[in-house]
């Protein structure tokens, strides 16, 4: 929210200053309140009563000539005396309506009240709402209404304060209560009355001055989108009408002309076919706005709750003549390939040089280091070749307001890897100061959203971030690329490439720079036009071989057919070892000097990172001179790119390890699998970091006629995972990891593609000869959980089902990938390993060591056992027996007398049915008359007095009689004869309840 003007401000700044006559008799009728801020003024409260018609007819007159008062200004000064015009109607609208407040004439303060009145706590108060405080203005980035909102809240707090002071006047208690009545009623009307009045004088104002319009969002969008939805041209025909500067001249000409160019330039080329240039293909995006907090900036669910918008253009006429641009930096997020950049070339491009001066710094081209009147200057010395200082450029701009793209924040911040926390404090700070010295400027700054957290909001500070594309924007964007490249497709024998067929790969379609990759590859033969949709797996892989194989063209077209396989093989590989570069060091992109010696370890490549990776149309390079050194990051387009890049990669060397094994070796001597490569790959991070990852890895082994191969040679490696290694490891160390750390990510890995490969995996193959499978599967992932990564395990944990079960007398884990449906898997016959003839007494099974359940997990942690200790700690002492005291119950199974308990609780305070209510309790007598062993009689009475304390809550919703019949059923199911004190136990319930 803007800080805004208060009233006082806009009639001395709409007046013309202090000394014009209308300002002079606004102030004189607020008893000098107006001009010199008075703490104890009573006249200005007094003037409500005896000139609240003046008032209104003297506001009236600023606004009415506001055509006047405003010819021949500049744009920021034009702006400040509309903000002071909307200011002065939103007061004439409130005075107005508290003069058609029906008082009788007598109703005034005394004359001993004029001369107290000063002293009363509500007049300061209402002086400071009057004529000190802002109201709220229509802002571009409100929602249609919140500003109504905001008013309406402003004029309940304006009139509650008159309604104070009119209560506390002498003569209100002579009132009659009808009259009394009268006046609240007319008071508590004002908010509505003024807002409606408000709203009736601002659509006047707004069509004699367009720019209120555009702050308030009241435009007809729709009426004209379909008309400017490309290349902004709706922006400069809005802006055109609003002209009032003059012809650019100087270097302001040669910026101006610099930033057209654009437009005009040729698109890329890609053999035949080529990119329009952008006047013709840029299509104005979708956007959500808001004024997130810092935790909120980066949240993809905080800005799907925001509306979506298709009013750019008029989103931008409002921001940039609006009093907020020149308050704080407007920042504009998206992800790769969203067109923040071409967003900031296309708004240079429209911005009238006549009303803005604007300047685009690119900041991967601008020294990094260097403050930002150092970074502009550069800027404007390499658009124009001119030498001038901000100074002395902004001194030319004559009715012209500087804008500044400040365009990759993000990559300032990748490529130096330097904090920017308080980089939009600075920017702020740069626009107070040049406001303060008469050179008032806006600022849009551009960043990826991931990063946007980063730097800390500024108050004010309006963020937008840019949406996917839809179906019209997707259809406009193909017309201009089947346009322009209509003679290549034809000369191909290939069709356009129509709506619906992209829509089949709508991820990559929704947005524009992956768009032209799709449209790319269908121009080969149309591919996409000719097959059934293909699974992502399989268009990622067409899709960026056929993007690599023309790189390599470029460079080799007198290549043999596998010569260009083998070189498109390895540029392949490059790209898998990027990919594997961020994936290992877990974050979107990573620097040039991160690269270089990934690439130099695993393929032996001591070619610079930018030669090998830096050209590829899907690898978008971040860069940032710092030191007078070019700094640079790679980043995917597509974060999807990156991880099937890694699961290809690991199934790719899986290939070469199965085919390896393939080799005969010496007889007797099996050949060890030399996995060093897969090693050095899988051994810094789980693949469940991403479990895209692990969805292509499923893909591209699903029904392979190899997998049984592919399976034996990951459990080969996954059974000496834990063991000391045959190969020595690679000098490959995206991270420094202690030793259990990669044994834990190598073993999970591999553990991970083997089931993939099989499908299913059980303990059996996992520990083959170990005695018990089961204890050797939870020491295993008790490592895992120990070591890898918080969100790793717990992908890793529930990207898998776990199945119980028996095999004969011995326990096996059966494990299969996905989220199959499951029944209660925690069996205490299984957890225990005991089957009922094992049982120590005949009566039930007992532990005695719930104390050892609470040392371990108090010495090992971990959250969620801590989380469950915490929950069953109320059990833990005299109770505990209660834990480990467990009796096999029809219907339940193996089940502890606590969980019995837990259940009977729940089951009463939910309100069960009497009949579900009545299972509960009868479980809980035939635990009580078989559950406990005989020396246990101490917990039988501590189960007892918990169960007939329920009971006392229960009694009437079990029917008579229920109890008897009960006890008689399990003494005749029952094995043995009750004890005396379940005996007991079940006649104190009967009483209880009979």
């Amino acid at each position: 929210m803007a800080r805004g003007l208060t009233y006082r401000d806009a009639a001395v700044l709409l007046g013309g200053g202090p000394e014009t006559k209308v300002v002079a008799a606004l102030d004189k009728l607020c008893g000098g309140a107006l001009l010199v801020a008075s703490v104890f003024n009573p006249v200005f409260a007094l003037s409500l009563f005896d000139a609240k018609a003046e008032l209104f007819k003297l506001s009236t007159d600023l606004i009415g000539g506001l055509g006047e008062r405003i010819r021949g200004l500049n744009r920021y000064d034009r702006t400040r005396r509309l903000e002071a015009a909307n200011v002065v109607t939103v007061m004439a609208a409130f005075f107005e309506c508290v003069n058609k407040i029906d008082m009788p004439p007598e109703f005034r303060p005394t004359k001993a009240e004029q001369v107290l009145v000063a002293v009363d706590a509500g007049v300061p108060f209402l002086e400071g709402e009057l004529l000190s405080s802002a109201p709220p203005i229509p802002m571009p980035s409100m929602p249609q209404g919140q500003h109504a909102v905001a008013l309406r809240a402003h004029y309940m707090r304006l009139t509650l304060q008159v309604e104070t002071f009119v209560q506390g006047l002498a003569m209100w208690a002579e009132l009659s209560p009808e009259a009394r009545r009268a006046i609240e009623d007319d008071l508590h009307a004002v908010p509505d009355r003024a807002v409606a009045r408000y709203e009736e004088m601002f659509r006047r104002l707004a069509l004699d001055f367009p720019e209120f319009a555009f702050w308030a969002n009241q435009l007809d969008h729709q009426a004209t989108r379909t008309q400017v939805e490309l290349a902004f041209t709706g922006l400069a025909t809005s802006l055109e009408r609003l002209r009032i500067g003059r012809d650019p001249e100087g270097t302001r000409v040669q910026l101006a002309r610099s930033h057209q160019a654009v437009l005009r330039r040729r698109g890329r080329e890609f053999g035949d076919m080529r990119e329009p240039a952008i006047e013709r293909c840029y299509v104005n995006p979708n956007f959500r706005v808001g004024q997130p907090r810092l935790d909120e900036i980066t949240s993809t669910d905080w800005w799907d709750e925001q509306p979506l918008r298709t009013d750019l253009q008029d989103f931008l006429v409002g921001h940039l003549t609006s009093p907020m641009a020149a308050e704080a930096p407007l920042v504009v997020l998206g992800h790769p390939g969203a067109g923040k950049s071409l967003l900031t070339q296309m708004l240079a491009a429209r911005l009238p040089a006549s009303d803005f001066l604007t300047v685009r710094v690119p900041l991967r081209d601008v020294p990094a280091d260097a403050d930002l009147q150092t970074q502009l200057e550069y800027t404007i010395r390499n658009d124009t070749g001119a030498d001038t200082t901000w100074p002395e450029l902004v001194a030319t701009a004559g009715d012209a307001m500087p804008v500044v793209l400040l365009d990759g924040f993000d990559e300032l911040l990748q490529a130096t890897g330097q904090s920017q926390s308080n980089y939009l404090e600075r920017i702020a700070a740069f626009q107070q100061r040049e406001a303060d010295l008469g050179r008032p400027l806006a600022v849009v700054v551009t960043s990826r959203l991931t990063v946007a957290d980063r730097a800390r909001p500024v108050f004010g500070v309006v963020t937008l971030l840019l949406d996917s594309f839809d179906d019209k924007q997707i259809e406009l964007w193909l017309r201009a690329w089947n346009d322009c490249n209509a003679a290549a497709l034809t000369a191909r024998g290939a069709r356009p490439l129509p709506l619906a067929t992209a829509l089949r790969y709508e991820d990559l379609a929704r947005q524009p720079l992956l768009l032209l990759l799709l449209a790319l590859y269908d121009s080969d033969a149309n591919a996409l036009h000719n097959a059934e949709r293909l699974h992502e797996a399989d268009l990622y892989e067409r899709l960026l071989t056929n993007f690599t194989r023309r790189e390599v063209l470029k460079a080799g077209d007198s290549l043999s057919e596998a010569e260009l396989d083998q070189a498109v093989a390895r540029e392949m590989l490059h790209l898998s070892v990027v990919a594997f570069a961020m994936f290992n060091r877990n974050q979107l992109w990573v620097t040039e000097s991160e690269l270089a010696p990934d690439l130099a370890a695993l393929i032996d490549q001591p070619t610079p990172a930018e030669l090998l990776v830096g050209r590829f149309y899907f690898v978008y390079v971040a860069q940032a001179t710092h030191d007078r050194k070019r700094l640079k990051t790679y980043e995917f387009l597509h974060a999807t790119f990156g991880e099937f890049l890694v699961a290809r990669l690991v199934v790719q060397e899986l290939d070469n390890l199965v085919a390896a094994t393939r080799v005969p070796s010496t007889p007797g001597r099996p050949r060890p699998i030399n996995d060093q490569f897969l090693h050095a790959l899988l051994s810094f991070t789980p693949l469940t970091m991403r479990l895209t990852v692990v969805d292509f890895v499923g893909t591209m082994l699903d029904s392979r006629p190899d997998a049984d191969q592919i399976t034996a040679l990951l459990l080969d490696l996954f059974h000496v995972a834990l063991m000391p290694r045959h190969f020595p490891p690679l000098d490959y160390l995206p991270a420094r990891l202690p030793v259990p750390e990669r044994v834990a990510a190598y073993s999970a890995n591999l553990f991970v593609l083997a089931a993939l490969a099989a499908g299913e995996l059980t303990s059996t193959q996992l520990f083959p000869g170990r005695e018990d499978h089961a204890i050797e599967w939870t020491r295993t992932a008790q490592l895992w959980r120990s070591q890898l990564p918080s969100e790793g395990w717990t992908t890793l944990a529930s990207a898998f089902s776990t199945f119980r079960e028996w095999d004969n007398r011995t326990r096996v884990i059966r494990l299969v990938p996905g989220d199959e449906a499951t029944e209660d898997t925690i069996n205490p016959h299984w957890t225990f390993d005991t089957d009922l003839e094992e049982w120590d007494f005949p009566c039930g099974i007992r532990y005695d060591n719930d104390w050892v359940m609470r040392a371990e997990v108090e010495f090992a942690g971990g959250r969620l056992q801590e989380i469950g200790l915490h929950n069953l700690e109320p059990f833990t002492g005299e109770l505990g027996n209660l834990l480990m005291t467990f009796h096999d119950i029809p219907g339940k199974g193996l089940v502890s007398a606590a969980r019995l308990l837990i259940e009977l609780w729940l089951a009463s305070g939910q309100r069960a049915d009497p009949a579900a209510l009545g299972d509960e309790y009868k479980a809980c007598l035939r635990f009580a008359a078989d559950g406990f062993a005989p020396p246990d009689e101490q917990t039988l009475r501590a189960f007892r007095d918990l169960v007939v304390h329920q009971l006392k809550y229960d009694r009437y919703r079990l029917p008579k009689g229920w109890i008897q019949e009960t006890a008689d059923t399990i003494e005749q199911a029952g094995e043995y004869e009750l004890s005396q004190d379940a005996r007991e136990f079940i006649e104190e319930l009967r009483q209880i309840r009979d």
